[in-house]
């Protein structure tokens, strides 16, 4: 599966290359990253903590490393946040309908829920892998390799780079989009599965909640009517004198 995956992105990536040269859309992000970096490189060009990000810009990430891995970073940063938000609707949804799975009119049995989140977790690894494709094919329009003579060939990723960003095999390596997505995913089930306990428990005291509800207004029920017996039986009481003052 992941084989077919990069597969899949390495033709997305060529027939880009080919086909057309897009403007580069994170320009602005970059320069802003480049221009920050500055204050962290010595002057042979290297940085003083390779792969730590600069703290001091919080609406992307920008990290201490070569130019095509900060962009390739930037872009990711872009396209993982759009299904991040999609995960986060989906998770905010879940923990707001506790009735779904767990409660006496449920839409679903308790076995539904870890066939959906399944499903959805799926669904989701499949978008975070769109999304690694979509990211290398954008960081090509961004980068000018002057390896290549032709004009045309200079919107290019290195090898190297490529490698690391696309392989699967390697989890030490930071670059790995395709791990940081399983990463991404594995979180996803864990938060799901421990939203839908959470869940369980609050329906579990909403029920017994009812229970003691119904039951006490029973008993003040049978308190009301024992009240009234009481009244009529006073009152009975009071009037009997007068039934039996001539009993001689």
């Amino acid at each position: 599966m992941k084989k077919i995956i990069i597969l899949i992105s390495l033709f997305i990536y060529f027939w880009f290359t080919l086909t057309s040269a897009n403007s580069c859309k994170y320009e602005w992000k970059i320069n802003e990253c480049n221009s920050a970096l500055k204050s962290f490189q010595y002057k042979d060009g290297s940085f003083m903590t390779p792969w730590a990000s600069v703290k001091s810009i919080d609406s992307f990430i920008c990290i201490q490393d070569s130019y095509e891995k900060i962009v390739l970073q930037i872009a990711m940063d872009e396209n993982f946040k759009k299904v991040d938000e999609d995960m986060d609707k989906y998770l905010s949804s879940l923990s707001e309908q506790k009735n779904l799975y767990f409660w006496k009119d449920a839409t679903y049995t308790y076995y539904d829920w870890i066939n959906h989140i399944w499903k959805k977790s799926e669904y989701f690894k499949i978008k975070y892998s769109e999304a690694c494709a979509e990211t290398f094919v954008e960081a090509t329009s961004c980068v000018k390799n002057e390896a290549y003579k032709n004009k045309e060939d200079q919107n290019s990723i290195s090898v190297k780079s490529a490698l690391e960003y696309l392989d699967t095999k390697t989890k030490d390596s930071n670059g790995d989009c395709y791990w940081l997505a399983d990463v991404k995913v594995e979180i996803f089930n864990s938060v799901a599965y421990n939203t839908l306990l959470l869940n369980k428990q609050q329906v579990l005291r909403d029920e017994k909640k009812l229970f003691e509800q119904e039951w006490r207004t029973k008993y003040n029920k049978l308190l009301d009517l024992m009240m009234i017996n009481l009244w009529y039986m006073e009152r009975i009481w009071q009037k009997w004198p007068s039934k039996t003052k001539n009993a001689k």
